[in-house]
Formats: C-alpha cells, structure tokens, sequence
C-alpha cells in the first residue's frame, strides 16, 4: 500500500510539474575578426603594362590564440551562517577543554573560528579555519572566564572566496567541586527545526534522572527547568528566538529514600543567528516551493525504508519535514504538493504550515 501511495504521489508532481524551459543564455558572438584593414591601392606606373598577379590568401598565424567571447562573472555564492554550540569536554585524564560544534552549512568548504576574552576580536585568542565542524581547544581556556566565540563558514572557487556572516556566541565553564554522583557528558546537539534544538548527553549509570536548567544569561537567572528521566539522554527545546544566546546547565539526579543526591553541573550554550534561515519545503534550495521538492522527498523517503541514508544534508532535512515528526516521509510530500499547488493557484494568503494536519 506505501508504495502505491508514493506512486500516486510521483504521479501527481509530474502533474504538477511545470512544462520545463529552456533558458538560453544569450552571448555575445565575439567572431575574431581582423577589423577594417582597407589600403589605398598603389600608384600604377602608367608606362608600364599591367600584370595581373595572383595572390595567395593570408594565412592565419598558428601561433596566436584564438579570440574567445567575454564570459558573465560567476554569481556570488551565498553562505548561511552557522548555528554554533559550545560546550565544556573532559578528556579520559579530567583535562577541561571548550567544544564548539557547528551546524554543517550547505555550500561551505570549511570555517573560519575565533575565540576572544573580550567582545570586539581585536586579540583573539584563537583565529584559524578547519574543514570541520567540531573542535576541541584546550590550551588557555579555564574555567569561571567568559569566552567570546564567532564562527563563519566559508567556500572557495578559485577565482575568489565568499564568507558567511559571522555566527557569535559565549561561553564559560563555572568550576564546581565533584559530586557523588558522575555527571553527565554532553554530546553535541541537533537542530531538528529553525526553532527547536535538540540537547544530548551520554546517560549516567546510577542517575534516576536529570535536572535541566535554561536560560538567557550565564547566571542562569529565571531559569526554565525540566527533570528528565534516567533513561533518556536528549532534551528538545522548542521556541527558540534568533540572535539570544541560550545557556544551559545539566546535572545528574539520584533519588532514595534519604533524599536525593546530585552530580556536578555541565554547561552548553548556542545561538541561532539572526540571520540564519530555512524556507520549509524548499529542499533544493530553489527558493521556491514545488512539485520537484515533493519528488526530492519522495526519493528521500524511499531510502530511508531501504535503511538507507536518505542522501540529504542536515538543511534539506530541516527543509522537507514541513509536518515536524522529525521524520521525512510521503506525508510531508503530500503537503508540500498541496502548498505548491495554492501557490500555482495564484494564493498568497497560505503558509505550507495550513496544511499540515
């Protein structure tokens, strides 16, 4: 039955497929060509007779290259710039170190990342670029100091190098003496929508759960709270505003009869910039919404009911789950279908959220 549903579905966005067009991209016919180089003719000698020469044609110099037509300038290359998360790592000896992990940007070759004890990056501490999108630095960096961070993506092209906006953050690490019970390790993050993080931890053998604190500001003031169950190791936080650097602390709970007993604090923090977006059902990047999206999904689809990899990148996944079950499936083609078929419609008052049942 899922296949002859997904069927129907490929059907329907051959339908509403647009008739394809072909844009022919006009140059300038640049035809070498040798110019005006008409001569006066030569005074004849009248008291000589007239000769008819013949004449070989001019050949062409091998040696000098053909004249090729100008070419329009590459368009610029637009870079999204990173989601960046910043956590405190322990290594196997207890050594503190700082974590800074990035959204993977689409486009990007690598980043560029900066850390700084002040605001304005005039000394950072650290400026280099890497190709990935997780680093572990530890020489310099100590705990209870504030910590600066930017990071931009970047791409080459050999004829130039486009940079995203910068991504800041910041960061600190407060010391806080063991407790007796392990705390846990944090594990990076998941953006599972523009607006909804996912937190994740190793569970902590012996915990019974843990306390989640989050706020915008590293004193933690008005924090919101959750205790997680033992057995989980993430947290989604939901309704996440651009540009507020969020802060988040962890720690360990064990609960017995005597009361409960508490691990020492982890702490995170991340930022989504305030200009980072993603249009819902673009999937590639089109910016627009249509039926070549749904087919995208589709395909997508059918990979991952192969065990597959779905053969998207973490965006174009953001993009196709329009229903947010954090699965990309047939249902979230069906709505991008419908959407793309009010907006062909000539619509302008719908959101592909209407849709979603």
């Amino acid at each position: 039955m899922q296949h002859k549903f997904i069927a129907g579905l490929l059907a329907a966005a051959m339908l509403f497929t647009p008739a394809m067009q072909v844009f022919a991209e006009e140059t300038d016919s640049a035809a070498a060509s040798a110019g005006d180089l008409s001569t006066e003719p030569p005074t004849e000698d009248p008291t000589e007779p007239a000769t008819d020469l013949p004449t070989e044609p001019q050949s062409e110099d091998p040696t000098e290259p053909a004249s090729e037509p100008p070419t329009d300038p590459a368009p610029a290359i637009e870079l999204l710039p990173p989601v960046v998360y910043c956590q405190e790592y322990y290594d196997k000896e207890g050594d503190f170190a700082l974590r800074i992990k990035c959204l993977l940007i689409d486009g990007a070759q690598g980043y560029h990342y900066e850390i700084s004890k002040e605001p304005e990056f005039k000394k950072p501490l650290y400026s280099f670029d890497r190709a990935e999108n997780d680093v572990f630095l530890k020489i310099g960096i100590q705990q209870d100091t504030i910590y600066y961070v930017r990071v931009r993506a970047y791409t080459e092209t050999g004829e130039a190098t486009y940079d995203s906006p910068y991504a800041v953050t910041q960061f600190c690490a407060p010391s806080s003496a063991a407790g007796p019970l392990q705390a846990p390790e944090l594990n990076g993050f998941t953006l599972d929508a523009i607006d909804k993080l996912l937190f994740r931890w190793n569970p902590v053998e012996g915990a019974s759960a843990y306390e989640i604190d989050i706020a915008q500001d590293e004193a933690f003031t008005d924090p919101f709270r959750k205790s997680i169950g033992g057995a989980y190791g993430g947290y989604q936080y939901q309704n996440m505003q651009k540009g507020i650097i969020y802060w988040m602390r962890i720690r360990s709970v064990q609960e017995t009869t005597a009361g409960n007993q508490y691990s020492a604090y982890r702490t995170a923090t991340v930022c989504i910039p305030e200009d980072f977006s993603i249009l819902l059902g673009d999937v590639n990047s089109s910016k627009e919404v249509n039926a070549s999206d749904a087919a995208k999904v589709l395909i997508a689809a059918a990979q991952i009911g192969a065990g597959r990899s779905s053969g998207l990148t973490t965006m174009q996944t953001i993009s196709a789950d329009v229903n947010g079950d954090r699965t990309v499936n047939a249902s979230d083609a069906a709505v991008i279908l419908v959407y793309a078929a009010a907006i062909g419609a000539g619509r302008t008052d719908v959101s592909i959220k209407d849709f979603v049942k």
